[in-house]
Protein backbone atom coordinates (compact mmCIF):
# COMPACT_ATOMS: atom_id res chain seq x y z
CA UNK A 1 0.00 0.00 0.00
CA UNK A 2 1.23 3.49 -0.85
CA UNK A 3 0.25 6.25 1.57
CA UNK A 4 0.76 9.89 0.65
CA UNK A 5 2.30 12.16 3.23
CA UNK A 6 2.00 15.92 3.59
CA UNK A 7 5.02 17.89 4.79
CA UNK A 8 4.51 21.48 5.93
CA UNK A 9 7.02 24.08 7.05
CA UNK A 10 6.20 25.62 10.41
CA UNK A 11 6.38 29.24 11.50
CA UNK A 12 10.11 29.02 12.13
CA UNK A 13 12.73 28.27 9.44
CA UNK A 14 13.80 24.99 11.09
CA UNK A 15 10.36 23.62 11.91
CA UNK A 16 8.60 20.96 9.84
CA UNK A 17 5.58 18.77 10.39
CA UNK A 18 4.20 15.81 8.47
CA UNK A 19 0.98 13.84 8.52
CA UNK A 20 -0.71 11.02 6.60
CA UNK A 21 -4.23 11.97 5.44
CA UNK A 22 -5.33 8.31 5.29
CA UNK A 23 -4.01 7.49 8.78
CA UNK A 24 -5.63 10.01 11.16
CA UNK A 25 -3.40 10.77 14.11
CA UNK A 26 -0.21 9.67 12.35
CA UNK A 27 2.08 12.71 12.59
CA UNK A 28 5.74 13.62 12.96
CA UNK A 29 7.85 16.74 13.43
CA UNK A 30 11.46 17.60 12.73
CA UNK A 31 13.92 20.42 12.24
CA UNK A 32 14.65 19.52 8.58
CA UNK A 33 12.65 18.04 5.72
CA UNK A 34 14.84 14.94 5.72
CA UNK A 35 14.40 14.47 9.47
CA UNK A 36 10.62 14.76 9.23
CA UNK A 37 10.60 12.30 6.28
CA UNK A 38 12.50 9.76 8.37
CA UNK A 39 10.28 10.33 11.39
CA UNK A 40 7.01 10.03 9.44
CA UNK A 41 8.15 6.68 8.01
CA UNK A 42 8.77 5.47 11.56
CA UNK A 43 5.43 6.94 12.69
CA UNK A 44 3.62 5.06 9.90
CA UNK A 45 5.28 1.79 10.91
CA UNK A 46 4.33 2.27 14.55
CA UNK A 47 0.81 3.48 13.72
CA UNK A 48 0.00 0.51 11.47
CA UNK A 49 1.60 -1.97 13.91
CA UNK A 50 -0.46 -0.48 16.76
CA UNK A 51 -3.69 -0.71 14.78
CA UNK A 52 -3.01 -4.36 13.94
CA UNK A 53 -2.07 -5.11 17.55
CA UNK A 54 -5.37 -3.58 18.70
CA UNK A 55 -7.29 -5.60 16.10
CA UNK A 56 -8.34 -2.50 14.18
CA UNK A 57 -8.58 -2.47 10.40
CA UNK A 58 -5.79 -0.56 8.66
CA UNK A 59 -7.43 1.96 6.29
CA UNK A 60 -6.66 1.56 2.63
CA UNK A 61 -5.08 4.60 1.00
CA UNK A 62 -7.65 6.78 -0.76
CA UNK A 63 -5.83 10.12 -1.00
CA UNK A 64 -5.01 11.22 -4.55
CA UNK A 65 -2.58 14.12 -4.88
CA UNK A 66 -3.44 16.84 -7.33
CA UNK A 67 -1.97 20.28 -7.84
CA UNK A 68 -3.97 23.46 -8.29
CA UNK A 69 -2.14 26.61 -9.34
CA UNK A 70 -3.27 30.05 -8.14
CA UNK A 71 -1.80 32.81 -10.31
CA UNK A 72 -2.02 36.42 -9.09
CA UNK A 73 -3.31 38.83 -11.74
CA UNK A 74 -4.33 42.41 -10.96
CA UNK A 75 -4.38 43.42 -7.29
CA UNK A 76 -7.10 41.42 -5.57
CA UNK A 77 -7.67 39.17 -8.59
CA UNK A 78 -6.38 35.71 -9.37
CA UNK A 79 -6.73 32.79 -11.75
CA UNK A 80 -7.00 29.15 -10.67
CA UNK A 81 -5.89 26.31 -12.93
CA UNK A 82 -5.72 22.68 -12.09
CA UNK A 83 -6.73 19.18 -13.02
CA UNK A 84 -10.45 20.04 -13.24
CA UNK A 85 -12.53 23.08 -14.03
CA UNK A 86 -13.20 24.80 -10.71
CA UNK A 87 -16.56 26.29 -11.65
CA UNK A 88 -18.55 27.27 -14.74
CA UNK A 89 -17.47 30.61 -16.22
CA UNK A 90 -20.81 32.27 -15.39
CA UNK A 91 -20.37 31.38 -11.70
CA UNK A 92 -16.84 32.80 -11.70
CA UNK A 93 -18.19 36.02 -13.26
CA UNK A 94 -20.97 36.23 -10.65
CA UNK A 95 -18.43 35.69 -7.85
CA UNK A 96 -16.19 38.44 -9.24
CA UNK A 97 -19.18 40.82 -9.42
CA UNK A 98 -20.17 40.01 -5.82
CA UNK A 99 -16.58 40.54 -4.66
CA UNK A 100 -16.23 43.87 -6.45
CA UNK A 101 -19.54 45.14 -5.04
CA UNK A 102 -18.52 44.15 -1.49
CA UNK A 103 -21.45 41.73 -1.13
CA UNK A 104 -19.18 38.73 -0.53
CA UNK A 105 -15.68 37.51 -1.15
CA UNK A 106 -15.26 35.17 -4.12
CA UNK A 107 -14.75 32.19 -1.82
CA UNK A 108 -17.81 32.99 0.32
CA UNK A 109 -19.92 33.49 -2.78
CA UNK A 110 -18.85 30.13 -4.22
CA UNK A 111 -19.47 28.37 -0.90
CA UNK A 112 -22.89 29.96 -0.56
CA UNK A 113 -23.83 28.85 -4.08
CA UNK A 114 -22.59 25.32 -3.39
CA UNK A 115 -24.52 25.16 -0.10
CA UNK A 116 -27.65 26.51 -1.77
CA UNK A 117 -27.48 23.84 -4.48
CA UNK A 118 -27.09 21.11 -1.86
CA UNK A 119 -29.91 22.36 0.36
CA UNK A 120 -32.23 23.38 -2.46
CA UNK A 121 -32.27 26.97 -1.19
CA UNK A 122 -33.18 29.96 -3.31
CA UNK A 123 -30.58 30.95 -5.91
CA UNK A 124 -28.53 34.11 -5.56
CA UNK A 125 -28.18 34.18 -1.76
CA UNK A 126 -24.68 35.04 -0.56
CA UNK A 127 -22.91 35.29 2.74
CA UNK A 128 -22.17 38.92 3.63
CA UNK A 129 -18.60 40.02 4.16
CA UNK A 130 -17.80 41.05 7.72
Amino acid sequence: MNYYIVIEQGDKPRSFGAYVPDLPGCVATGSTREQVRTRIRTAIELHVAGMREDGLPVPKPTTVPEVVTVTPLDPGDFHVTGPKAVAPKHLIAQAAKAASSGTATRARYALAKKSARRSGAVRGKTTRRR
